[in-house]
């Protein structure tokens, strides 16, 4: 509460929520990175028994995963009570270097790059699945009941396909390629959605549709898995939060766009190929710099 308090009084703003993070969870984040490069400034050499802390780490350029950020973050002075640099001001220098590490962190663009994957296939999952029965509604001239079954069957049905596909032969696909052209064919299906005049073409497109997005988010899953070393639960975490943030967010934005253009389900649904299209620019872009990024291979 007082921690709150003093937010709010330096911000004027109101805290609502808060997220208490341990040690623990701290490792976890890291480790769901694969580590993090950093330049440790001094030679850290600190042992506490009692805490089971046993900090000893080298000056320089190095990798650090969960343990061995965790030592750095919590190192003050050493055994025999020298503070280097910066960590003669004691809490302060430490919290400054704690600064410099979190910077560091940030930078990590493969993780990031992950979530923005996840994100926009969470989106372009639910942006056409999720007005589906609206669509066939309109288009078809049907009543709500049987458009509540036959937009989300046909949606569900071709994904379901894709992704038994995916299930049985994954080992054999190409996985960056294989993305990149269901990340295209939902594009194009989103098109075809957006301006075909023919009610049965345009249910042809959520079919399409659902066919495309079938392997994206268990292909980002299994992508992270094999790109990122050692991320473990708290990655896939992160990553089905992504997932789930784009699965809210794509077909809100495809609703308020067709609310703002007279109820124009269509154009929402084109407006949501911005989905899609960032998340194949994504792909190209880490692909491109696989080997400065993550140290993997695609092709």
């Amino acid at each position: 509460d007082l921690l709150i308090n003093k937010v709010k009084s330096i911000t004027g703003l109101p805290v609502h929520y808060f997220v208490t993070v341990d040690f623990d969870g701290f490792m976890d984040v890291i480790e769901a990175v694969d580590g993090v490069e950093f330049n440790v400034p001094y030679d850290m050499d600190y042992d506490d028994p009692v805490q089971g802390l046993h900090i000893h780490l080298e000056a320089g350029q190095q990798h650090l995963t969960g343990q061995l950020a965790h030592d750095f973050v919590r190192f003050r002075h050493n055994n025999d009570g020298s503070a280097p640099g910066e960590y003669v001001m004691g809490d302060e220098g430490r919290m400054y270097w704690q600064q410099q590490f979190l910077k560091e962190l940030i930078k990590q663009k493969a993780f990031w790059g992950f979530l923005l994957i996840m994100c926009c296939a969470g989106a372009s999952e639910q942006s056409v699945s999720q007005w589906a029965s609206a669509f066939v509604e309109k288009a078809l001239g049907i009543s709500k009941s049987i458009g509540d079954l036959v937009g989300p069957t046909v949606f569900s049905v071709l994904m379901g396909i894709s992704r038994a596909i995916y299930g049985k032969f994954g080992e054999k696909i190409n996985l960056y390629k294989m993305m990149v052209f269901s990340g295209c064919l939902c594009v194009l299906s989103y098109l075809t959605v957006s301006f075909s005049s023919s009610a049965i073409v345009g249910l042809i497109g959520i079919a399409v549709s659902g066919f495309s997005v079938g392997i994206l988010w268990p292909g980002t899953y299994s992508d992270a898995s094999t790109s990122i070393k050692g991320g473990g639960t708290a990655m896939f975490a992160f990553l089905a939060l992504a997932g789930d943030v784009g699965c809210a967010g794509g077909p809100t934005f495809a609703g308020k766009i067709a609310g703002m253009l007279g109820d124009n389900l269509k154009m929402g649904i084109l407006a949501a190929t911005v989905f899609p299209i960032t998340l194949i620019i994504t792909l190209i872009i880490m692909n491109l710099h696989k080997k400065s990024l993550y140290n993997t291979k695609y092709l």
